[in-house]
């Protein structure tokens, strides 16, 4: 279980710095465009609240699966033979 809970939290790392240097871009990218090619205030708004909603359902999704993987019932099958 510590293997599992390990790799799945060096692919959220992974991911999360994947994001952070896409988002890092984007934002860079903006300023070098000329004004008429820039992306409205209220896109910019828009992106940036998508964003956090995003990382929000990650850490929730994760939370989860860390409790459900410590709370989850083990289960012992028994077979009957029947002669």
């Amino acid at each position: 279980m510590n293997v599992l809970t390990t790799a799945a939290e060096a692919k959220k790392n992974d991911s999360q710095k994947k994001f952070d240097e896409e988002i890092a871009e984007i934002w860079k990218n903006q300023h070098q465009y000329p004004i008429e090619e820039r992306l409205t205030p209220t896109m910019l708004t828009i992106i940036e609240q998508r964003r956090k909603n995003i990382i929000e359902c990650v850490k929730w999704i994760y939370h989860l699966k860390g409790d459900f993987a410590c709370k989850a019932p083990l289960t012992t099958t028994t077979m009957t033979v029947i002669h």
